[in-house]
């Protein structure tokens, strides 16, 4: 089944929150697809990366972190754009493993 894409930010953040409830029943979200999608969404929304960077012990947050904070620069409207097709092939990927582990 072919999920439409996405023609705004609102649109591709209940996309994400669908296919982030339904691989944590699953296999469990990608971390790195996690890391960068996350990074995305602030750049796109936020702009370039604030606040301090989290603890070593804060493993997860520091990482996403890290990949926001590579993306210094990057327009906001071009991080939306690249936010809704990782998006995209994050889902096609997740949804054809889900069909074939089902299967």
């Amino acid at each position: 089944m072919s999920t439409p894409e996405p023609q705004n930010l609102s649109e591709a953040l209940e996309l994400y929150n669908d296919l982030y409830a339904l691989t944590s029943q699953t296999q469990g979200f990608p971390y790195a697809e996690e890391c960068l999608l996350s990074a995305l969404y602030r750049q796109a929304t936020i702009g370039d990366c604030i606040g301090s960077r989290p603890s070593r012990k804060e493993y997860f947050e520091r990482h996403k972190f890290d990949v926001w904070h590579e993306l210094k620069g990057m327009p906001q409207e071009d991080a939306e754009v690249l936010f809704i097709q990782e998006l995209m092939r994050v889902n096609q990927e997740l949804t054809q493993t889900i069909e074939t582990t089902a299967a």
